[in-house]
């Protein structure tokens, strides 16, 4: 739950406000009394498990972003408390059950309420005329409660690429590899998956009285059990899972206030008396795996120098190769240097990527959010954000600057100069963390100093998980570039607790904002259908792969195949054009279907070239098709002469063209043409021989719509019949 979404709810639960601290040790209270940890089992499976028949559907992930739900921070804290005293595993009654997990939710309801905007903070703020969200104070909400940037199985999958370089020291001095603990923590996954439904299955056949009810069971298991689910030799099951647990006594006590460390989060497994092990938290295991040698290596002075050169590495690789998979490994370069004349050093680049005039200048760091920025120091959230973010951030900026200088070599790694194109127009600067950084976007929002202008973009700041997501569902360069300067060119104007909510919502409807509109909020539930479309691509979970919208709405239409093989082109032109027919509406994109359909049916039916226009007045841009049977010289001439009298025309600052084969539908040739209007007497004349009738449509806005043309209205091709008359009924 955000502040935004849940005061309202919150002040109906919480009546008055007590100290933070208070509340806290309240809660403590509850979670050490005698078989919390019944209650504790039944809150995971309501809150983690996501039941569903043949296969899952955006609409059954809908339920984890209800605010009834507790978070993940939320069940952390619970576990930590536990962990306070020594657990008592008796089964409580069902009136004592009942009390306990009612006053839980009673508390963390008020918890989360006296962390909300704090009227002193909100004061000071007022008088002193200055943003409140700045204070480190007020931070702590969204930090806590902000929810969690990556996949359970990105922390996973990606551990062991972070750890590669560093798996001598772990085997060694720690019996395993982390490798060998995400193959662990897939197969408890499956294992506990199989457990959580048997297990319920199992009360259809059973009367098992109300006191005798209980989850945990559930979440329990022995080593002998988890041999047929992975290959892993017993021993090294064992030391990982040894690493990772903790003892069910008392020894959380610094645990004191929500950001203080909690041992539940190094280590999500508890080893009972009886030599089995519980799991609650299959994401907490899967987040250590990834964060905790990095703390294991602290410990080592001899080693900690190694581990950190590794892990800044890491950052840059991984970035490097999701750049690569989407725009090609060639057009991809780490560690560029910048040189003067003199040969003395500018500045580093930490990964350059080039396509066609566009260029990627992205800047890598290992910074984390410490505990003491989580708990309200304003000193340490703004170092941790300095250092983090507005350091890459100010590099990134200095190096795209000089970009395309020809003053300035680029040189790699190995002394070589990198010979690429440097008439670059647009430049994305990214700043990217290795770790999941809480809040990362609205501290970006509040915090981040940055300038742009019409060739260096506004930054656009992520974590290595939201990369990944985003070059595995936008995989294509031009969705993936488009993306970007749709992206970057919202900063301002879009308000979400996470990037991945952006990019669902983007998948689904496009994103784009109404110039009459100067913000708009997305909530967090827009993200479920990304979240099922990344399960069913890495988790093999049976649901949709790609969400319904942007890369299946326009699949076999005139439109989609243009797109499809604009897609394989490098040219400048290419993504220029694809950019503005990204942008249309679906009532646009389907008039240019029509339009240019019923140029296809006419060169068809005489032999002869035909042509289609569509102009995009607010963007001040527009297109047109030739439909030519050859493309020779001739045919290029006329397509390049159309086009530049149809911008002077229009008073466009661009207009392209492409020539389309009627009978194969290819591409087989396009033209651009980009400046600021400026008046010509030869133009003047030479315009009056263009079509003003049927060729022509002029679209007066690109606001996304989902209105269609109906039967009986006018053919958008212009001929002056009803649409089921004319391309319609074709």
């Amino acid at each position: 739950m955000s502040a935004e979404n849940s005061l309202e709810s919150l002040q109906e639960v919480v009546k008055e406000t007590r100290a933070e601290e208070d509340i806290f040790k309240d809660l403590a209270t509850v979670c050490t009394q005698s078989g919390f940890i019944h209650v504790f089992a039944y809150l995971c499976v309501r809150d983690n498990v996501i039941g569903f028949d043949k296969e899952v559907s955006a609409e059954d992930i809908l339920d984890q972003f209800s605010q009834s739900r507790l978070i993940r921070n939320e069940q952390s804290v619970l576990l930590g408390l536990m962990l306070k005293e020594n657990i008592d595993f008796t089964k409580p009654s069902y009136d004592a059950f009942s009390k306990m997990g009612a006053e839980t939710e009673r508390l963390l309801h008020e918890l989360h309420y006296a962390m909300m905007l704090p009227p002193t903070a909100l004061k000071g703020a007022i008088e002193e005329k200055e943003n409140p969200f700045r204070r480190a104070s007020v931070m702590r909400e969204p930090i806590f409660y902000g929810g969690e940037t990556a996949y359970n199985f990105q922390y996973r999958d990606l551990a062991p690429i972070r750890y590669e370089k560093d798996s001598a020291w772990i085997l060694k001095n720690k019996g395993f590899s982390i490798a060998d603990a995400a193959k662990l923590h897939k197969s408890i996954s499956t294992f506990q998956n199989e457990k959580l439904t048997d297990y319920f299955l199992s009360f259809k056949d059973k009367k098992i009285e109300i006191e005798d009810w209980s989850c945990l069971p559930a979440f329990e298991f022995k080593v002998s059990e988890l041999t047929q689910y992975v290959d892993l030799d017993v021993d090294i099951i064992k030391n990982i899972l040894e690493e990772f647990s903790v003892l069910p006594k008392a020894q959380n006590s610094g645990f004191t206030c929500l950001n203080d460390f909690n041992i539940s989060n190094a280590c999500p497994f508890i080893k009972t008396e009886n030599d089995s092990y519980l799991l609650f938290l299959s994401y907490s295991f899967s987040e250590s795996i990834y964060e905790s040698p990095f703390y294991w290596f602290l410990a080592d002075a001899d080693y900690k120098e190694t581990a950190s050169k590794n892990r800044g590495a890491y950052t840059e690789e991984i970035a490097a190769e999701f750049l690569g998979k989407v725009l090609g490994g060639s057009n991809v370069y780490q560690n560029v240097d910048i040189k003067n004349a003199r040969g003395d050093k500018y500045g580093e680049i930490d990964v350059l990527a080039i396509y066609a005039d566009r260029a990627i200048v992205l800047q890598a760091k290992s910074k984390k959010l410490t505990i003491e920025a989580r708990k309200g120091s304003d000193k340490c959230l703004k170092k941790d954000f300095q250092g983090a973010i507005q350091e890459s951030y100010n590099q990134a900026y200095s190096c795209a600057a000089v970009l395309s200088d020809s003053k300035y070599d680029l040189v790699l790694a190995d002394g070589q100069k990198l010979e690429v194109n440097r008439d670059i127009s647009e430049i994305f600067p990214i700043c990217i963390v290795a770790d999941h950084y809480p809040a990362l976007s609205f501290q970006a929002r509040n915090f981040l100093t940055y300038e742009s202008n019409e060739k260096i973009l506004s930054p656009f700041v992520m974590d290595v998980f939201f990369l990944d997501a985003l070059t595995e569902m936008l995989d294509s360069p031009l969705y993936f570039l488009n993306y970007l300067h749709r992206r970057v060119g919202y900063t301002e104007s879009t308000m979400a607790q996470h990037e991945l909510t952006l990019l669902s919502y983007h998948l689904k409807s496009n994103l784009w904002l109404d110039p009459q509109y100067n913000l708009m909020m997305f909530e967090d539930d827009i993200t479920a259908d990304l979240d099922l479309a990344m399960m069913a691509r890495r988790e093999g979970v049976p649901g949709i792969k790609t969400p319904e919208g942007i890369l299946t709405k326009f699949d076999g239409t005139i439109y989609g195949v243009i797109i499809e093989q604009l897609q394989k082109s490098e040219e400048p032109f290419a993504v220029n054009l694809s950019r503005m027919l990204m942008l249309l509406n679906e009532e646009t994109i389907s008039a240019i279907n029509v339009g240019v359909a019923n140029a296809i049916k006419l060169s068809k039916s005489d032999s002869s070239s035909h042509d289609f226009t569509a102009g995009v007045s607010e963007a001040s841009t527009g297109f047109t098709v030739h439909c030519n049977f050859r493309f020779d010289e001739s045919a290029a001439k006329k397509l390049e002469g159309h086009c530049a009298l149809r911008k002077y025309k229009e008073k466009a600052e661009q207009w392209l063209g492409i020539s389309l084969n009627p009978i194969s539908l290819q591409v087989e040739g396009g033209v651009e043409f980009k400046g600021k209007w400026k008046y010509d007497e030869k133009f003047e004349e030479a315009t009056g021989v263009l079509s003003t009738g049927r060729k022509k449509m002029n679209f007066s806005t690109v606001q996304r719509s989902s209105k269609k043309i109906g039967r009986n209205q006018p053919c958008p091709c212009g001929s002056g019949k009803k649409y089921k008359k004319c391309c319609g009924g074709n």
